[in-house]
């Protein structure tokens, strides 16, 4: 397979005035379709909510695969207990 290099683009920061024009661009397109798109500048997110968010469902799911590996483990225990005691019988 080949290799492939990858480059981590650092976001823009944070300007309320560039901002306010890209939310502009986006609620122009949200009520009249993708047609209506104007170039605009880029700027990150107002604040880390989002990213506050996103940690807190990782950490859900995370918690969630846990328990679910868990009762996995369980059951297993459950029906190797259960084939050694028909193989006993």
């Amino acid at each position: 397979m080949g290799k492939v290099d990858l480059v981590q683009l650092k976001e823009p920061a944070y300007d309320n005035a560039c901002w306010t024009k890209m939310m502009a661009v986006v609620e122009d397109i949200k009520a009249n379709g993708p047609d209506v798109y104007k170039k605009t500048c880029a700027s990150a997110y107002v604040d880390n909510v989002f990213k506050q968010n996103l940690q807190r469902l990782n950490l859900q799911m995370i918690l969630q695969t846990s328990r679910s590996l868990i009762l996995l483990k369980s059951i297993q225990c459950q029906q190797l207990k259960l084939i050694r005691h028909l193989v006993s019988i």
